[in-house]
């Protein structure tokens, strides 16, 4: 317990470092990129989950896997360390000796944005495949679809989100898609019909994919408040919906039944979608922000 606590420390400090890093890039950039370096976050999710079946099937050992993946993971990370930006260049000399403070203002409002989504993605994690297999009456083999379409469309959503983001900007961006969740929820648990629920879970994918990469995104350009100080307080606060997700929809369904409890990731996408124009006001886009050489 203690090294899984200290696990997930390191793994928190390390997903506030690359996203401040991202945002770092993105403003040199002059263009949105964030949802494409969540697109490969993705992708590597995938590519672990492939990995460790196969290591599984050939029958190695976990403690020799492990090793072997965290041997792995540390020469990638140095080897991607050394072409990080200067520090310098991420903000301001006022805002580089910020400390962590508990979020307020626009801040809290991005972060309460940043759980209320984060409760729809632990959902479709968590409870997708028990959903087309308990509900929908699906084998295991179809039932294993409903996540494979959700995490698919994330993955592809992910990469083509710069472009929107680019068009449409952030707020209209945000809202769209989460309009899209809500909807594409409602209708798949109002169908209730196992072939629809996987494209519904697709939609649903599409719809969250960009959702995060923009918040984070905007924390970062917050006024006055660091990158990395900003993300660090909006993912804090997210990623407490992650964790409270998923036993939230199991109560619910323990008492009612597991479409009533997914109905939740209806009613937070809407609103998200509601409060999304009060929370981006007054924070620049991307191009905004460009550090000048």
């Amino acid at each position: 317990m203690l090294l899984l606590f200290a696990f997930g420390l390191g793994s928190g400090g390390f997903d506030v470092a690359m996203n401040a890093e991202a945002v770092a890039v993105e403003r040199e950039m002059g263009k949105p990129i964030m949802p494409s370096f969540h697109g490969f976050f993705s992708l590597g999710g995938l590519a672990g989950a492939l990995n460790g079946s196969l290591v599984a099937g050939a029958g190695i050992r976990p403690v020799l896997h492990v090793a072997l993946t965290c041997a792995a993971g540390f020469a990638l990370v140095w080897f991607a360390a050394r072409a990080m930006l200067p520090t310098h260049a991420t903000h301001s000399p006022d805002e580089q000796h910020q400390g962590f403070r508990l979020p307020h203002g626009v801040l809290l409002l991005l972060g309460l944005l940043a759980a209320l989504a984060l409760v729809s993605e632990g959902a479709m994690y968590d409870w997708s495949t028990l959903y087309m297999s308990q509900e929908l009456a699906s084998p295991a083999s179809i039932a294993a679809l409903g996540y494979a379409a959700f995490s698919g469309a994330m993955a592809a959503g992910r990469f083509g989100g710069d472009w929107l983001r680019g068009r449409l900007g952030a707020s209209l961006t945000l809202q769209l898609s989460t309009w899209l969740t809500g909807a594409a929820m409602l209708l798949t648990l109002l169908i209730g019909e196992r072939w629809a629920a996987i494209g519904g879970f697709a939609l649903v994918g599409l719809g969250l994919s960009n959702v995060i990469p923009v918040l984070f995104s905007a924390a970062a350009r917050v006024p006055g408040v660091s990158p990395a100080s900003g993300i660090a307080g909006v993912s804090g606060i997210g990623y407490l919906g992650f964790m409270c997700g998923p036993p939230l929809i199991g109560a619910i369904a323990e008492h009612s039944s597991l479409s009533s409890g997914l109905l939740v990731v209806a009613f937070f996408a809407v609103l998200v979608a509601l409060l999304t124009p009060h929370a981006m006001h007054g924070i620049a886009r991307p191009d905004a922000a460009r550090v000048p050489h």
